[in-house]
């Protein structure tokens, strides 16, 4: 007979964020994951970057190999550890399909089980080739012949 583990299901997953949430500091600004035993807590984090990255819809792809970003701010990204170790170099970043950016990335350190890397430049995607005119706001979109 299969006996369901906690945390194969989207309820139990959202279940796992909230009691992180909760059991994150006790009234005395302590953290409460020092009470917790360590399988538990270990079993919290892994359904934590269970659920990053299956939400994660933003991608790295670095020549052929594609990563999950887990999360993303001005300077930088974070990737899963455990998939990718070191990371430099000029990456593509995509939004599902959609190619957003190009970015170099100059520095990556592991911390808490995240590849924090850091870039040095992010030029974004575009997707029609530059002009070297300038283009007239009142131009016809289109030109309708006469017959």
């Amino acid at each position: 007979m299969y006996r369901r583990r906690f945390g194969d299901t989207a309820e139990d997953v959202l279940d796992l964020n909230r009691v992180c949430a909760i059991l994150r500091w006790d009234d005395r600004g302590r953290e409460m994951s020092e009470y917790l035993p360590r399988e538990v807590r270990d079993g919290l984090e892994e359904a934590r970057k269970r659920d990053l990255r299956r939400r994660a819809r933003w991608r790295v792809m670095a020549g052929d190999d594609v990563y999950p970003i887990l999360r993303m701010w001005d300077e930088g990204f974070a990737l899963d550890a455990e998939e990718v170790s070191q990371l430099r170099g000029l990456v593509d970043v995509y939004d599902g399909a959609r190619h957003v950016s190009q970015c170099l990335i100059i520095a990556s350190d592991v911390s808490e089980g995240e590849l924090i890397c850091t870039m040095k430049r992010a030029t974004h995607a575009i997707d029609a080739a530059p002009v070297d005119f300038e283009r007239d706001e009142a131009a016809p979109v289109a030109l309708i012949p006469q017959f």
